[in-house]
């Protein structure tokens, strides 16, 4: 997982907020501060992290975008949740 270090730096220099609630934000944010190829790998890291905490199997997709994962993270809850109301 990301160190505390990276953690802090991401919270201080992004708003989390926007980005949880408009993902193609967040590269937009991260790619300043660790360039491209470090922004793709933190969204990589973040996204494995996401599914597994939502318990849900991830889908590889090619080209990796973060807005897509996280919105197919977003569906599948969302069908989840409909189906348990």
């Amino acid at each position: 997982m990301l160190g505390e270090g990276v953690l802090q730096a991401v919270r201080s220099r992004l708003q989390i907020d926007k980005c949880s609630q408009q993902p193609e934000e967040f590269h937009g944010q991260l790619s300043p501060i660790f360039g491209e190829g470090g922004a793709k790998t933190l969204e990589t890291v973040i996204v494995k992290d996401l599914f597994q905490k939502l318990n849900l199997p991830i889908t590889e997709r090619r080209p990796f975008t973060f807005e897509a994962y996280v919105d197919q993270a977003r569906i599948r809850m969302l069908n989840q949740q409909r189906v348990v109301d």
